[in-house]
C-alpha cells in the first residue's frame, strides 16, 4: 500500500528543511521564486485537491499547477500560478475569490474566477506574524500564560523555518481559515486580501497537524493528527476538543446535517456523530485501508476514497459502508460531485470523471 499522502507531506517538509529551512533551503528558494511548471496536460498530473466555481472546475496539485475546466470536461488549461510547489487544497468564496494553500505556509489568491492566481503570503509571513504576537502579548501582559504560550509558538516557528504546509483552506466563521502542519493556522476576513495568524484561537497544546477544515450553518470543525476533532461555533474562535477518542489520525470529515458530522482517516477508520460529536457510532471498514477523502452525495449518500484506490459508499441513511468496484484502481486523494450529478476523482492519475451509475 502507498503511503498516505498527507504523511508524506509532512515527511517531505521533514526531510526539506532538516535546520531551520528558510530561504538558505534550495529547494524552498526555487519553489517560492519560480512560476508553475507549464504542463501539456494539465489535468492529466498528480492532482490533489478539487473545487467548483461556476462552471468552471478547478484542480490543484505539483509543481504549482492549477488546472480549470468547463464543466470538468477535457480540455484542461493551466491557470498562471506564481509558485513551483506542491498545493494541497483549494477554496472558492461564495464571491468567487478563490484560494489555494501549499507547501512553504503558501497562500494564493484569484480574483478573476481562478486564471490567474497571487502569492499573499509563505512562511516566512507567518513566522513574522507570530513573532509580532509574542511582542505584543509580552508588552501587554507578561506573565499571562497565553504570552507564554505565543513566545513558545514564534520560537518553535523561528526554529523549524518557513517550510510548513498548509494542508486545508475553507469558510470559517464569516471568513476563510488555512491550517496545515503542526498546528499552522492563519485567517482571513477581507476575502483573501490579508491573513494573520489564528493559533491562539486553537486548543492544540500538542500541535497536531490540522488535515481537515469541515464548516455549515456557523459550526466549523478542525479534524486532524491523533484523532484531533475540535469545534468552534463562536465565530472561527475558542475550537475545543468535542467527545470521543479515536487514537488515529483522521484526514477528513462531511457534514451530515445541522448535528452530524463523519470523520475518516487510518486504520479504515469511519466514525459518526449526529448531536455535535458527544456520541459516535463506528462504521469503520477494513484497517488496511487509509481514507484521505471524502463528499456528500446530493442523494444523501457519503463517498470516501483511499490512497490504495479504493472506494467506499454508504447507505441511504449513513449507517454503513461498502465498497464499490473500479475498473483501473488508482490512488484517490480528492472527489467532487458536479451538478451533473458525475463524480469527479483526482489523483495520481491526473482527474477522472464517473458517472453515478459507473461506481458499483
Amino acid at each position: 500500500m502507498k503511503i498516505a499522502r498527507k504523511f508524506f507531506l509532512f515527511l517531505a517538509m521533514v526531510i526539506l528543511a532538516p535546520g531551520g529551512g528558510g530561504l538558505a533551503d534550495p529547494a524552498g528558494y526555487y519553489a517560492l521564486s519560480h512560476a508553475a511548471i507549464p504542463v501539456k496536460d494539465p489535468g492529466g498530473v498528480m492532482l490533489d485537491a478539487l473545487a467548483q466555481a461556476g462552471v468552471r472546475i478547478f484542480a490543484a496539485g505539483q509543481h504549482g499547477v492549477i488546472a480549470m475546466a468547463k464543466a470538468g470536461h477535457p480540455p484542461w488549461t493551466q491557470a498562471h500560478v506564481p509558485v513551483d510547489l506542491l498545493l494541497t487544497a483549494l477554496y472558492f468564496a461564495p464571491s468567487g475569490t478563490g484560494v489555494a494553500v501549499g507547501h512553504y505556509g503558501v497562500i494564493l489568491r484569484s480574483s478573476d474566477g481562478g486564471r490567474h492566481w497571487r502569492k499573499m503570503i509563505d512562511g516566512r509571513d507567518v513566522i513574522a506574524d507570530l513573532a509580532r504576537i509574542a511582542r505584543a502579548d509580552a508588552a501587554a501582559t507578561p506573565q499571562a500564560p497565553a504570552t507564554h504560550l505565543a513566545q513558545r509558538v514564534a520560537h518553535a516557528y523561528a526554529a523549524v523555518g518557513p517550510s510548513k504546509p498548509f494542508l486545508s483552506v475553507g469558510a470559517c466563521g464569516g471568513g476563510i481559515l488555512a491550517a496545515g502542519q503542526q498546528d499552522l493556522a492563519m485567517y482571513s476576513t477581507d476575502d483573501g486580501q490579508s491573513w494573520r495568524s489564528w493559533t491562539q484561537y486553537i486548543d492544540n497544546p500538542q500541535f497536531n497537524n490540522i488535515y481537515g477544515i469541515v464548516a455549515d450553518s456557523g459550526v466549523t470543525y478542525l479534524i486532524g493528527e491523533q484523532g484531533m476533532v475540535l469545534k468552534s461555533d463562536s465565530g472561527c474562535k475558542n475550537f475545543s476538543p468535542v467527545g470521543g477518542s479515536f487514537n488515529v489520525t483522521l484526514f477528513g470529515g462531511v457534514r451530515l446535517g445541522h448535528d452530524g458530522l463523519l470523520v475518516y482517516g487510518l486504520n479504515g477508520t469511519i466514525e459518526k456523530t449526529s448531536d455535535g460529536g458527544e456520541n459516535w457510532a463506528d462504521l469503520s471498514v477494513g484497517r488496511d485501508n487509509v481514507i484521505d477523502t471524502g463528499i456528500h452525495l446530493a442523494d444523501g449518500r457519503v463517498l470516501l476514497g483511499t490512497v490504495g484506490g479504493r472506494l467506499f459508499m454508504s447507505n441511504p441513511g449513513v449507517t454503513s459502508f461498502h465498497e464499490l468496484n473500479l475498473v483501473e484502481p488508482y490512488e484517490v486523494a480528492a472527489l467532487l460531485q458536479m451538478k451533473s450529478g458525475a463524480v469527479l476523482i483526482a489523483g495520481d492519475g491526473g482527474v477522472h470523471a464517473h458517472a453515478l451509475s459507473e461506481l458499483k
